[in-house]
């Protein structure tokens, strides 16, 4: 404290000095010190005063006198700095301390002794047993030497008889060896001599009297003091438990000699102490009432008792005159001794209380000059000491009727005036609260500080009984005091919060009084008048004023502070509110709890405002209030429940989304809709999640009623249309105008919502689509289907759940639009139920392939992710579709049909086709026995046998027994409804499908049966002549048997091709041949067209069959039309081994080109050059310049083969030479 000055405090600690005592304690240290040294050893002595009577001081006194005498020596033990700590040791250590004895035994070792035990072996008793030990080996060598000469003398004298000497000699030597033991044990024994051994054991600590007491007597005895005095001091601060143990450690150490104990206390609470907590009580004595105190007790402990005499209070009031009178600082400033007679009340009778009173005055005294000095308190601290004086003692005396002056600074004034007159009328605007207090303690009623007592351990009531006899004692001391100083002005209740109303916030006293008169009548005008123009820290003071003003108004001024407060700050929303708002909202609270009138239209504003810059949980109390008004009543709903929503929302989270819910679902929706969607999207997150369930259910509801509304209008328009005549309008009009007026359609809404979420982030955009989602009706659905065009795919399963459950009430032809948002790795099996539904529905559903393939192709990886074992599942409903075999074309068509569809959903793997076709197989046998009218094979039921049972019996060919199969074939051979090709071409299928291994030749068509077919049928009989190939792999001459009626019709196909390049592979190359023989070989056949040779495989046969055909047949040839003929058909093999390849040059082209040299055939020659050109490229090795030379000799002279042979052999690397400046050209036929 910068003012203080260091004669305002009185020093406040023990007398140190015979010169400082200002209570006539030294005739009391004389007299102790006389008795201390006279009296007999060992004595106990009670010195008696109540606290702070200066025991202490004396004590010190009582030192220093003693310390110089010869043979005494002073101890001074702190009872109460010892009294949670093991008492007799401490004390015994305390005093060891004291006396500057610092051995372990005083010390240390009270809680753990330790002693050493020492072990020695005498040498007299090391020499008999060396005596005991020489005579044992002595007669151990004796008996030794014998046994050595005794097996020495057998030795010598068996076997090969050794000399004696030599196997004594030997054997000794081993006895000595073994003696060698011994010895050692007796070096081992001899160093035990003069030996000490030490072994260190811990002993228990000192527990008896009897122990304590005997340490205490050699503590005595070391300290050489011929009287020892202990000075036991603070023994009243402790509890009665611990004051009884002291009592009793003293007891333990009474019979010492040298010893005088002085144990200094409050007699009254030793008493008490003895009481109640002492381990033997005296027996009760109505005779003689004196041997049951606690006196009797304290006699037999103390032989001499003295007592500080007591202070008068005019001794106190010249005690606290003598610590101040020469003193300058503030004691010099004020009236003393008026001051004096204030501060020290005439109860008060310690020394040490007298002193905090001084103290706390000048610590108050100089607070209030400095808060004076510095603007803050209006009153002069040296005007109003008086003042200061009575509201010191009042803090340091009555506590908490000091504090209850906080209610009202003129409670003092009040209790005095209920003391004269308890009907006396209090001034007006006294509060409750104050009157209430006022009235207890004037009767006597309250306790003006907190009771101390012991706890009642006998329950009985004794402890409550005396708190109410002490409090009620006190509170007489109270009013006492107060009758004594009531011409004493004060505390005001600036004195007790140290500040003025004004300047505590910072303003002077006409504006802050203006401010507060303009607040009482709401004069908002007046309030912004004053507050235009101010500094920001003048207007941190209004707005202090104003909410002190809340918070302290009686009547109506609190509430016309608070509507003044929040309508000032609505007009001037930049009021610097934050440091008032939490203290104003909590003010509010209190005012609308009692007059439900402040929160309105006009002050909503305001106080949302406010609870924005709050922290505090009265700015969520505000909220909810608020929130509450504007809900419920009957005025334009703020704009903060919209900009807000999110705080609103957590401020009252059942009011504020039932209100929002409402307003979304009703024709201000779309508008309600914009404003909540101006909200950031964590808040605006909030919003939708707390209004979800309300929002889907009014909607929800909404909806089923516009629906049943334009229903009965429908109805009712119907109803009057169907009326003939004039009356068809009237009756109309009549039947719509009995109907209610059209309710709110909720469709409007929910596309609002689906628009207003498309531009919003991925969060947004999915809890709106779960929102129209679980409106769960058809508008919602379409909003919803609009807004997932727009959306990123869903992760969360819950919301996934809902969009597979919303697909199923939508066609099929929309499912892409709807399943392609579900990421499929994100389902769980929590979805297996609506993807079931849906798989269900798809197969109801009957729609278009590829749309039904198209929605199973989305549902497809959506299942796949389902973990095993959830995966719907359609097979046995498919199965009971195909179990019956199908008896007619509409159910070949049907059934056809449906496996259609079951392939399809097998591919989604919701169905076991090859269940399904197995089913199938085994119903064909049925089919095929049925009586029907004969079919050809574009009627549905042939398609279903020949492509469908094919296809089923291939995939159940392992379930079919042999028999059954065969069974089937020889149905499918004979069946009624089948003509001449179907029983060759069904079987044939079936067998196909069952495969070659499965069936037997014998039960197929032979050769001549299938050339009778082929060439009964033709074209129609490719088909069935491609399986019978496949089947039958016949031998060339079947082979041919079968083809020739195909060959001559032209009838061909890829089919056939294949079928018959899968026979030709399994044939030996002249097998090959010998069928190429058959149609190529005679050199005067046509060369037949592709679709032909392709069928024969001439381009895969075998390249040296291939040519040796070639090079017989240009053999045979006889006229260049053969030989043309030739050469086209070696342009249709597929000829590539170059040896193979200059075989046919060296024979064809050769052949051709000689005709020409030597018979002069110009034809053959322009046969082989054209030969040339289309097989001759790449030229065969090593026939180059052979070719050139035999093509050089044909051409030459002849210009057209000239000309033919510059334009075919260049292509064929040849060269060409030129001459006549490139004029003429000739081919290089050497090179």
């Amino acid at each position: 404290m910068s003012n203080l000055r260091p004669d305002d405090l009185v020093e406040d600690r023990e007398l140190a000095a015979a010169e400082d005592d200002r209570l006539a304690h030294d005739g009391i240290v004389d007299q102790l010190a006389a008795l201390a040294t006279t009296v007999p050893t060992p004595s106990n002595i009670a010195l008696y005063g109540p606290w702070g009577s200066g025991k202490s001081g004396i004590a010190n006194m009582l030192k220093s006198k003693l310390d110089g005498r010869d043979g005494v020596r002073f101890v001074r033990f702190d009872a109460f700095k010892y009294a949670d700590v093991p008492l007799r040791r401490n004390f015994i250590s305390a005093v060891a301390s004291e006396l500057g004895c610092k051995q372990a035994k005083y010390h240390g070792d009270l809680y753990s002794g330790r002693t050493k035990t020492e072990i020695k072996v005498p040498p007299t008793t090391i020499l008999k047993l060396l005596g005991v030990f020489a005579l044992l080996l002595l007669g151990l060598a004796v008996i030794l030497a014998t046994l050595v000469a005794v097996v020495a003398l057998v030795q010598s004298h068996i076997g090969t008889k050794t000399d004696f000497g030599l196997e004594f000699r030997s054997l000794s030597k081993q006895v000595v060896l073994a003696g060698l033991l011994p010895a050692a044990l007796l070096a081992a024994l001899i160093s035990l001599a003069s030996k000490t051994f030490s072994v260190d054991r811990s002993l228990a600590k000192p527990d008896s009297d009897e122990q304590f007491e005997r340490i205490f007597k050699n503590l005595v005895l070391d300290a050489r003091a011929k009287v020892l005095v202990i000075f036991v001091d603070e023994l009243d601060r402790c509890s009665a438990g611990e004051v009884v143990a002291t009592l009793d450690t003293i007891r333990t150490f009474l019979g010492i000699e040298q010893c005088v104990f002085i144990v200094a206390a409050d007699q009254n609470v030793l008493e008490g102490a003895l009481t109640r907590a002492a381990k033997q009580e005296s027996p009760s004595d109505d005779t003689n009432p004196y041997y049951s105190t606690g006196s009797a007790y304290l006699d037999k402990v103390f032989q001499y008792q003295l007592s500080v005499p007591p202070l008068l209070a005019q001794s106190v009031s010249q005690y606290a005159t003598s610590l101040v009178e020469n003193r300058k600082g503030l004691w010099s400033e004020i009236n003393r001794d008026y001051v004096l007679s204030v501060l020290i009340p005439t109860h008060v009778t310690s020394p040490r209380r007298v002193k905090h009173l001084l103290n706390t005055f000048a610590l108050t005294f100089r607070l209030a000059q400095e808060r004076h000095n510095a603007g803050l308190l209006a009153e002069d601290p040296c005007a109003t000491a008086p003042a200061i004086a009575r509201f010191v003692c009042l803090r340091v005396e009555f506590p908490l009727f000091a504090r209850h002056l906080e209610v009202d600074a003129n409670l003092p004034a009040l209790v005095l005036q209920i003391m004269q007159n308890r009907d006396a009328e209090l001034p007006a605007g006294t509060s409750d609260r104050a009157i209430e207090l006022a009235e207890s303690y004037a009767h006597g009623c309250a306790a003006p500080s907190t009771i101390l007592v012991e706890d009642d351990p006998d329950g009985d009531g004794c402890s409550e009984d005396r708190a109410t006899q002490i409090g009620k004692a006190h509170n007489k001391q109270l009013l006492n005091y107060l009758s004594r100083t009531r011409q004493v002005r004060g505390p005001s209740r600036d004195l007790i919060y140290m500040q003025s109303t004004g300047t505590v916030f910072g303003l002077d006293g006409e504006l802050a009084l203006a401010v507060e008169r303009a607040a009482e009548d709401v004069d908002t005008e007046t309030l912004r008048r004053r507050v235009a123009g101010l500094e920001e820290t003048q207007l941190e003071g209004v707005l202090q004023v104003l909410t002190n003003l809340i918070r302290t108004g009686t009547g109506v001024i609190g509430p016309n502070a608070a509507r003044s407060f929040l309508l000032l700050t609505r007009a001037q929303p930049d009021l610097p509110v934050d440091s008032v708002a939490d203290t104003v909202a909590e003010a509010i609270c209190v005012l609308e709890d009692e007059s439900d009138d402040i929160l309105d239209e006009d002050t909503v504003t305001g106080a949302w405002a406010l609870t924005k810059v709050g922290s505090e949980a009265s700015a969520s109390a505000l909220r909810q209030r608020i929130i509450a008004a504007s809900t419920s009543r009957d005025f334009t709903p703020p704009d903060f429940l919209f900009e807000d929503a999110a705080l609103a929302i957590s401020a009252a989270p059942t009011v504020v989304p039932g209100y929002l819910s409402t307003r979304l679902v009703s024709p201000d929706g779309p508008t309600t809709v914009t404003r909540l969607f101006d909200l950031s999207d964590g808040d605006l997150a909030k919003v939708i999640s707390a209004t979800h369930a309300l929002i889907s259910t009014l909607a929800s509801e909404a909806e089923r009623a516009h629906v049943e509304w334009k229903t009965a209008r429908e109805a009712a328009m119907a109803t009057g249309a169907s009326t003939a005549g004039t009356r068809r309008n009237t009756v109309a009009s009549t039947a719509t105008e009995d109907l209610e007026p059209e309710p709110f359609a909720p469709s409007v809404v929910l596309d609002a919502l689906a628009d207003a979420a498309t531009p919003r982030e991925e969060p947004i955009q999915h809890l709106v689509l779960r929102l129209l989602l679980d409106v769960d009706t058809q508008v919602a659905r379409s909003a919803a289907l609009r807004l997932l065009g727009n959306t990123e795919p869903v992760t969360d399963p819950d919301l996934a759940t809902g969009i597979l459950r919303a697909a199923r009430r939508r066609v099929l032809g929309e499912w892409t639009k709807w399943l392609n948002c579900i990421v499929p790795a994100n389902v769980t099996a929590a979805h297996a139920e609506p993807l079931g539904q849906l798989v269900a529905k798809a197969w109801e559903s009957k729609s278009d392939l590829d749309i039904t393939g198209a929605a199973l192709d989305v549902l497809a990886p959506l299942i796949a992710n389902l973990p095993e074992g959830h995966a719907p599942s359609l097979t046995a409903d498919v199965l009971e579709l195909v179990a019956r075999y199908v008896a007619s074309t509409n159910e070949a068509s049907e059934r056809r049909e449906t496996l259609k569809r079951a392939r399809l959903f097998a591919e989604a793997r919701v169905l076991d086709y090859d269940q399904i076709l197995s089913a199938v197989a085994h119903s064909l046998q049925d089919t095929l026995a049925e009586s029907l009218a004969q079919v050809d094979a574009e009627d549905a039921l042939y398609r279903y046998l020949a492509e469908n049972g094919s296809e089923a019996v291939q995939a159940s060919v392992d379930e079919l027994e042999d028999s059954e199969l065969e069974g089937l074939l020889a149905e499918a051979s004979g069946s009624p409804w089948l003509d001449d090709l179907g029983h060759v071409a069904i079987p044939l299928d079936l067998a196909i499908a069952a495969g070659a291994t499965r069936v037997h030749s014998n039960v197929l068509p032979t050769a001549e049966a299938m050339a009778e077919v082929t060439d009964k049928y033709a074209h129609s009989a490719i088909h069935v002549t491609a399986l019978w190939l496949e089947l039958i792999r016949p031998s060339p001459e079947d082979f041919a048997t079968v083809y020739d009626p195909l060959r001559r019709t032209g009838a061909h196909s890829a089919e056939l091709v294949h079928a018959a390049r899968a026979v030709q592979h399994r044939w030996t190359a002249e097998q090959h041949r010998d069928l190429l023989d058959k149609y190529l070989a005679a050199a005067d056949t046509d060369v037949p067209d592709d679709a032909v040779l392709e069928v024969l495989g001439v381009a895969e046969a075998d390249e040296s069959q291939v040519a040796d055909l070639l090079v017989n047949r240009f053999t045979d040839a006889t006229n260049n039309t053969q030989r043309q003929r030739v050469v086209t058909l070696w342009g249709k093999a597929n000829v590539q081994g170059d040896s193979i390849r200059r075989r046919l040059f060296e024979t064809i082209i050769y052949g051709l080109l000689d005709l020409k040299s030597e018979g002069g055939n110009v034809g053959a020659a322009e046969l082989a050059l054209n030969a040339l050109g289309s097989v001759g490229k790449p030229l065969p090795s090593r026939i180059k310049g052979a070719l050139g030379e035999r093509v050089k000799s044909a051409v030459t002279g002849t210009s057209s083969l000239e000309d033919k042979a510059l334009v075919v052999l260049p292509a064929l690397g040849y060269p060409i030479a030129r001459k006549n400046l490139g004029k003429s050209r000739r081919v290089r036929y050497d090179r």
